[in-house]
């Protein structure tokens, strides 16, 4: 009986393995081919923008994309495209990503339904794109109204274009009965006249052989006259069949070039609209993050007068960090994370000493920059978890595979636990408030 139990275990196993493994995102790289599928199944674009080098984004790859549950709620509402940035920075320079992993959810048009960080936690994820989905429920039904409506109209066209054709393929083939009768007829018309001419001419002149020559000649000439009549009706027959294949093909054409101005028109309608989208959110985008950063600032302002660490001078900037300290932000150049959104080693030949944590530069020009506001370009909190010291007042470094951007872009945050991440990710404002009402107290 045990081992039967573990046999049933180890397949049950085995088959929820399977499962895992055969789902698989169907996710494609072309925006237009993309857009164009979203158009005929009638849903949303998910516009996935990731990098190589962002420990995150490997994460996504890892622990929630290769998840069934998440495969289902993307094919149920959505045609994902997967983007990367280091070969197609201008889409996202367009779209305003300025860190990844990034979701943006748009329509056909190129409305913007949605746009944030890509959640870690594979039910935060399948709840965000089950969302936006509900959210866009009267837009999908609308379009699928249009849909409907743009195929009745192609269906009519056809069914009369149908019609027209068998109108003149029935003409046609009416012209040619007409015609093989006509030559039948008058194969008979000619054998008979010549026989009966002759007979008639022989018997009323049968001494006079010129005379019966002569009359034989008349009848021979009246015959080739009629002939010549008969080939003349004939042509114009033939002539009249050819005008009616020609209409038939200009009418094809027409037909062709219907359907041709029209994809034209709606490929246009869709790109104008897909602009003036963009350029409209780009302006409210922008409006935003300057009041973010204004209210930013003056949380900034008293969280450096709670410190009393030493001031950072130009000569600790210049000198040579030896080896023997510790690395704020693990030897990374925080300038450029916070710049260009990647991972660059610093240079021990830059380095500043800020609020007791030595930071490392990828260049000069990085290390000045540090120097002009460097609680702007630190990360928050000095890299500590700042969940865990909300909650117990512990500090604890936090760790480069589970850190994220602010939702503006200015601000970097890093934990020390999964854990830790997703209680912020879940209500992030609750902690910058105990810890702003924290730092104020002191």
């Amino acid at each position: 009986m045990a081992l039967m139990s573990r046999i049933v275990l180890v397949w049950a196993l085995f088959i929820s393995n399977a499962a895992i493994a055969q789902a698989q995102i169907d996710w494609m790289t072309d925006l237009n081919m993309a857009r164009a599928k979203a158009s005929q199944e009638n849903r949303l674009l998910l516009l996935h923008f990731w990098s190589k080098s962002c420990p995150p984004c490997l994460k996504l790859e890892t622990n929630v994309f290769p998840r069934p549950d998440v495969v289902t709620a993307l094919e149920a509402n959505y045609v994902a495209v997967k983007i990367n940035v280091d070969t197609n920075g201008s889409l996202a320079k367009q779209l305003n990503v300025t860190r990844w992993p990034t979701d943006v959810i748009v329509t056909t048009e190129g409305k913007i339904l949605s746009h944030s960080v890509s959640p870690q936690a594979p039910t935060q994820y399948i709840g965000m794109v089950n969302q936006v989905a509900y959210q866009a429920r009267p837009y999908l039904q609308a379009q699928a109204q249009k849909l409907y409506a743009q195929q009745v109209r192609v269906a009519q066209s056809r069914q009369n274009h149908t019609q027209t054709q068998a109108a003149h393929q029935q003409n046609f083939a009416q012209n040619s009965a007409l015609q093989n009768t006509f030559v039948k007829d008058n194969r008979a018309q000619r054998g008979s006249h010549q026989y009966q001419t002759n007979v008639q001419t022989l018997e009323r002149y049968p001494l006079n052989s010129q005379l019966a020559r002569h009359q034989m000649e008349q009848g021979q000439n009246q015959f080739t006259q009629n002939n010549g009549q008969q080939q003349n009706n004939l042509r114009q027959d033939e002539y009249r069949q050819n005008s009616y294949q020609n209409q038939l093909q200009q009418h094809q054409g027409q037909l062709g070039q219907y359907d041709h101005h029209y994809q034209l028109s709606q490929n246009n309608s869709q790109n104008n609209q897909f602009t003036q989208n963009q350029r409209q959110r780009t302006q409210k985008q922008t409006v935003a993050q300057n009041n973010w950063q204004k209210n930013h600032q003056a949380q900034n302002l008293n969280y450096q007068n709670s410190y009393q660490d030493q001031q950072v001078t130009q000569q600790e900037a210049n000198k040579t960090i030896t080896s023997e300290e510790t690395y704020g932000f693990y030897g990374f150049c925080p300038v450029t994370m916070l710049k260009e959104s990647r991972w660059q080693k610093g240079d021990s030949r830059f380095g500043a000493k800020h609020r007791g944590m030595v930071y490392l530069f990828a260049s000069r020009e990085a290390q000045q920059t540090f120097l002009t506001d460097p609680d702007n370009y630190s990360p928050y909190l000095q890299g500590y978890d700042l969940v865990l010291f909300a909650e117990t007042g512990k500090l604890s470094l936090g760790k480069c595979d589970t850190a994220l951007f602010s939702e503006d872009g200015t601000t970097f945050y890093m934990f020390s636990s999964e854990a830790s991440l997703e209680r912020f990710e879940a209500n992030p404002h609750r902690y910058l408030s105990l810890l702003s009402e924290f730092l104020q107290k002191k």
